[in-house]
């Protein structure tokens, strides 16, 4: 029997910058006229901002496939409207922190496909949300 690996990390840190989109999936998509978000999230590991690695979304709809609210989305969405602020754009104090679990099959190429990331603000993160 074949075993399935799986690629996953746990990452921590401060809400660097963002390059996240919200749009609308097109007519010929599986599900047309789904609101998603996709986009690259930059999050600092260390109190020096020094390392800051790079998590990208490609397709997190508000509700997950078994129809139950999508947490991810909810903290993408209040990056993107700057109630959980950035490092860059609001100074380390006052940047959002964040945790989260990234996981995806071994055998899938970075940044393709459906993405398996769930992120929730961290305690203690002074920006709103």
């Amino acid at each position: 029997m074949k075993k399935k690996m799986i690629n996953a990390t746990h990452i921590e840190g401060y809400v660097y910058e963002h390059k996240l989109e919200k749009k609308v999936s097109g007519e010929n998509s599986k599900n047309p006229g789904t609101e998603f978000i996709n986009g690259i999230l930059r999050i600092a590991t260390d109190d020096e901002m020094l390392n800051v690695v790079d998590v990208h979304f490609s397709y997190v709809t508000e509700t997950t496939k078994n129809g139950k609210a999508n947490s991810t989305y909810g903290v993408l969405l209040n990056i993107i409207e700057g109630k959980i602020g950035s490092v860059m754009e609001h100074g380390k104090e006052n940047a959002g922190k964040l945790r989260g679990h990234v996981s995806g099959p071994a055998d899938q190429a970075a940044g393709s496909g459906r993405d398996h990331s769930r992120y929730h603000r961290r305690p203690g993160s002074r920006m709103g949300g």
